[in-house]
């Protein structure tokens, strides 16, 4: 935790004197399974290319509760932003099915 701490901050700080967005990388996904979680079939693999429409948020809003458009630099205090797409239509009909094919596992809890 603390060397991915360093690593944001690094970026951070590079970004800072290029005037760029910095972006931080995910963690790679898992190629295996832990051993107690059972094998479903899914009949379709993952391609960002068809099932992701990342798109831009029109607003931030900052921690001093101005509401700037985006893209902005970083020297704002980021709070939240306005909705933005994340997943294509098809994208989200793919995850559709995958919750269905999973939903016999959810459980409740006395706070639902």
């Amino acid at each position: 935790m603390f060397k991915t701490a360093i690593v944001a901050f690094l970026a951070k700080a590079i970004s800072a004197l290029d005037r760029e967005p910095y972006h931080i990388q995910c963690m790679p996904f898992p190629e295996s399974r832990h051993a107690e979680m059972d094998r479903v079939p899914e009949n379709f693999t993952w391609d960002r290319r068809h099932h992701l429409q990342v798109e831009d948020p029109e607003l931030i809003h900052t921690l001093d509760f101005d509401l700037i458009d985006y893209p902005t630099g970083y020297e704002h205090a980021l709070a939240y932003s306005a909705p933005f797409k994340v997943v294509s239509p098809e994208g989200v009909k793919r995850l559709r099915e995958v919750i269905d094919i999973h939903k016999d596992l959810v459980e409740g809890n006395e706070r639902q």
